[in-house]
């Protein structure tokens, strides 16, 4: 029985290595296999992810900076905001991103809007990099352009603020997105546990999947305790670890 379980994880752990790098274990060598179905299937990521940020997102971006040029005091560039203002803009950005992209998230787990929108980014149960904005492009501006752009016209962000909240958004929406728990940067085991389980872990800071308890299944995982910033180079897995196996 021992035998046939360690058999058992190892196929899995085969599968994960195939699944995310295209590589499979055979014995005591590995071999590099070219997986024409996750070739296909990371091209067609890249050209949807390609539409979405380089075509769509502009169209999507020209009128909004319009309206944040009339409105906002701060779009002259020759003043720079104060440090506590930029901070406070920054502030209201995340609160505003947290709850446009919690509930549209939500919205888009709906049975019927999952299947006719959501299910595209749910194809990658393990997600990479590119795969962070692989979505159909209605949910892209509805669960991802609008609450980020919405936070910076309602607090008025100069414009140095808005540049630096963009870095902040797609630099977070790669690294949840990586497949990796990197060092030194947010975790991404939350967004993980997401993909996996489809029905836990809808926002962004994490504050109204509290609120909503939308996190518990999360809280009670070994996931949740490897949800931290390492600050080494020891892997969360290390820190963490599974618990062992009976037959070992």
């Amino acid at each position: 029985v021992c035998f046939l379980q360690k058999k058992k994880a190892k196929s899995q752990f085969n599968l994960v290595l195939f699944r995310r790098f295209g590589i499979l274990s055979l014995g005591p060598r590995t071999c590099i296999l070219f997986a024409q179905a996750d070739t296909a299937r990371l091209l067609k990521c890249i050209k949807l992810t390609a539409f979405n940020t380089l075509v769509l997102g502009p169209m999507l971006y020209v009128p909004f900076f319009i309206p944040l040029t009339i409105w906002s005091a701060g779009s002259d560039l020759s003043e720079l905001p104060s440090f506590h203002v930029a901070i406070l803009q920054l502030a209201g950005c995340a609160i505003v991103e947290e709850i446009g992209f919690y509930y549209g998230h939500r919205l888009f787990h709906i049975p019927y809007f999952y299947k006719r929108f959501h299910k595209i980014h749910h194809e990658w149960t393990a997600p990479v990099g590119v795969s962070a904005h692989y979505c159909h492009p209605l949910e892209f501006a509805i669960s991802s352009f609008i609450p980020v752009a919405t936070g910076a016209l309602l607090t008025q962000s100069h414009a140095v603020v808005l540049l630096v909240w963009l870095i902040i958004v797609n630099l977070s929406i790669t690294i949840s997105h990586c497949g990796f728990h990197l060092p030194f940067m947010p975790s991404n085991e939350a967004h993980d546990y997401h993909h996996a389980k489809f029905n836990q872990c809808f926002g962004v800071l994490g504050i109204l999947d509290q609120l909503h308890g939308t996190h518990a299944r999360f809280v009670e995982s070994k996931e949740f305790q490897r949800h931290i910033v390492l600050t080494s180079t020891t892997p969360a897995r290390v820190l963490v670890p599974d618990e062992p196996n009976k037959c070992e």
